[in-house]
């Protein structure tokens, strides 16, 4: 017997177009060789490991979590350990808390979120802060005057003693996550 032939399986389009046009070899295009871009010479040389310099991120990411143990005393909750790329290219790992692991980033993304708010408000002083309560309290005044109607006054100062009464809570809870570190 002769040699094995391995016959090629043909799509539709192509047998009606061998019968049609007769076969045709297909047509080869020639790739000319280019220089490679920017990226690609990044990517070739990260895989063949001939990168000298860290490898930068355009924002921070979480690049690694592993599950350390599950907590003993507050039930439900683990212990992730994350490791975090930095801008710059370097990795730092920290420890974070949750009852899974998109919960243990998502506190940890609210936590530093909270760090960023607080070391802006401890930055600045009080202020504009002062400026905008007694602006608040005199346009109202001015109106309540007008109208001899002391409703508008009333409710303006609720609003900011509320203001001021979440703000110190808030200061409150801050206070006791910089503390339990």
């Amino acid at each position: 017997m002769g040699k094995n032939k391995t016959i090629k399986n043909r799509s539709l389009s192509e047998l009606r177009q061998v019968k049609t046009y007769g076969y045709k070899l297909p047509v080869t295009k020639k790739v000319k060789d280019r220089p490679l871009e920017k990226w690609e010479q990044e990517l070739s040389d990260k895989a063949n490991n001939k990168s000298l310099k860290q490898f930068r991120y355009d924002k921070r990411r979480a690049i690694d979590c592993k599950l350390i143990k599950r907590s003993t005393t507050h039930k439900g909750f683990c212990k992730y350990m994350v490791t975090i790329g930095e801008k710059d290219g370097t990795t730092h790992q920290q420890p974070v808390y949750g009852k899974d692991m998109q919960d243990a980033l998502s506190r940890l993304l609210w936590h530093e979120r909270t760090e960023k708010v607080v070391k802006v408000a401890e930055k600045g002083n009080g202020t504009p802060i002062i400026a905008l309560a007694l602006v608040a309290l005199a346009i109202p005044a001015i109106y309540t005057a007008v109208t001899d109607n002391p409703i508008y006054l009333l409710w303006t100062v609720g609003i900011l003693v509320t203001g001021f009464i979440i703000t110190s809570l808030w200061e409150n809870y801050v206070d006791k996550a910089g503390k339990l570190k």
